[in-house]
Parts: structure tokens; sequence; C-alpha cells
């Protein structure tokens, strides 16, 4: 899981990385996790994968440029965001409470 300074850094934040990956292929969701999360190396995973070196690199090059696509591209503020996302989860699961999703009134 990554630290607060991770994020700062410009690390991928966890939320995104979570939602993009469950929609990319078995082999290339493991080799990035692999890679990014237990940091093996390029030739290793093609070993464990019976794939050369450059075709592993370039399925972390992917997965990589997959999941920088999904990232926020209107710089919201991540606490309002985390806040309109736990009021719709609220709203989907407890019937009738989709009132409550409505915006304050001081929110356009």
């Amino acid at each position: 899981m990554l630290s607060a300074s991770d994020v700062a850094e410009g690390a991928e934040p966890a939320d995104t990385v979570s939602t993009a990956l469950p929609e990319t292929p078995p082999v290339e969701r493991a080799v990035f996790v692999l890679r990014e999360a237990s940091a093996f190396a390029h030739a290793e995973l093609g070993e464990f994968l019976g794939r050369p070196e450059a075709t592993v690199q370039q399925i972390v090059h992917w997965v990589r440029k997959y999941v920088d696509g999904r990232r926020s591209r209107y710089g919201a503020d991540i606490v309002r965001h985390h806040e309109v996302t736990a009021r719709f989860r609220a709203a989907c699961v407890a019937p009738g409470s989709a009132q409550g999703f409505q915006p304050p009134a001081d929110q356009p």
C-alpha cells in the first residue's frame, strides 16, 4: 500500500490501481503486481511465465500506461472525492435514500 509520501511524490493512488487492474487480463495483472508490489526483475518474471524479458517489460509498460489513463483528469480535491463517493455508495445500498445524494445547497 502507498504511504502519504508516495502519493505526494506522484505514485499511483491505490484506488486508481485497484479499479483499473481487475479490467486487465490475468497475466498482465500478475506481471504488474509482481513487478510493482514485489519488485521482481523483468527477467525473473519472464522465467516464471515462460516469456521473454522484453515481453514482460512491454506488459509492465502497457499496464502502467493503462492505469495512468484511469487517473482523474480534473484535479478534484481528494477529500471531496471520498465524501461524494461515500454518499453515492450509501445511496446505492439504502432503499429510497437517493435523495441523500443530492448536492449540498452550497455546491453546484
